[in-house]
């Protein structure tokens, strides 16, 4: 299914296309560790990841980010991305990045009850959206929360939120009607990363997500890499 709906960027609204995505896995809240180990870059401790880290690189110059996905699971057990369908979504995202000599590292895919922390599957308040990233937010990751399908008569449009540089709690929201596109996900870690909109159909960061909306600037890529040291040095990982 496809179609048109409104992302939200602390509180302004923009475009986006949606796909929706389903999946299985367990019914509680779990963190996955498979193939694939990397350095954390926080404690220098061996890390075992979710899935293998594909894009990682020798040049000293390259940035490596380390992303945490929280999938919020339904009453009959399937998460909102599965483990494959998250590794799909980080490496559409890492072939987008590539051009600004950067990449996100999935070190992180736990499912969880939204019910266990006093959240509601399906969000339905805005004053929502904080409460999750408060629950979830971590100083060594940027934070991807997944949840159920939004209320439209409490949150309208919109499909995303996502906090910029300085606001705390930090971390992007997404619903589940856009949770595995690439693009979508790759424009909210743009914000994530103090990018804010331009008018450019073929941009990453144009309010109306296309198919095509892939290109990041040479100023957007410097813009994202400064930014990654000043304000997610945290998350920041030996590549």
């Amino acid at each position: 299914m496809s179609g048109l709906k409104l992302s939200v960027l602390m509180g302004v609204l923009s475009l986006g296309v949606f796909t929706g995505l389903t999946g299985c896995d367990s019914s509680s809240s779990t963190r996955r560790g498979l193939p694939g180990v990397a350095t954390d870059g926080v404690s220098g401790e061996k890390v075992e990841l979710p899935f293998e880290d594909l894009y990682a690189s020798p040049d000293p110059e390259h940035l490596t980010l380390a992303i945490k996905y929280v999938e919020y699971v339904d009453a009959a057990g399937n998460p909102v991305l599965t483990l494959d369908e998250a590794k799909r979504l980080t490496e559409a995202m890492n072939r987008l990045y590539s051009v600004c000599n950067m990449h996100f590292r999935a070190e992180v895919y736990e499912t969880v009850q939204p019910g266990n922390f006093g959240l509601d599957y399906n969000t339905s308040q805005r004053s929502d959206l904080t409460s999750i990233r408060a629950q979830f937010d971590s100083p060594d990751h940027l934070l991807v929360v997944h949840t159920g399908s939004w209320s439209s008569a409490q949150m309208g449009s919109a499909n995303a939120w996502t906090t910029l540089p300085g606001s705390t709690p930090s971390g992007a929201v997404v619903e589940a009607d856009v949770a595995g596109m690439g693009n979508l996900v790759a424009h909210e870690l743009g914000h994530y990363l103090n990018l804010l909109h331009v008018s450019s159909s073929t941009n990453m960061m144009n309010p109306v997500i296309y198919s095509n909306s892939t290109y990041i600037s040479p100023s957007q890529c410097s813009e994202m890499r400064a930014t990654a040291r000043a304000y997610r040095s945290g998350a920041l990982r030996a590549s």
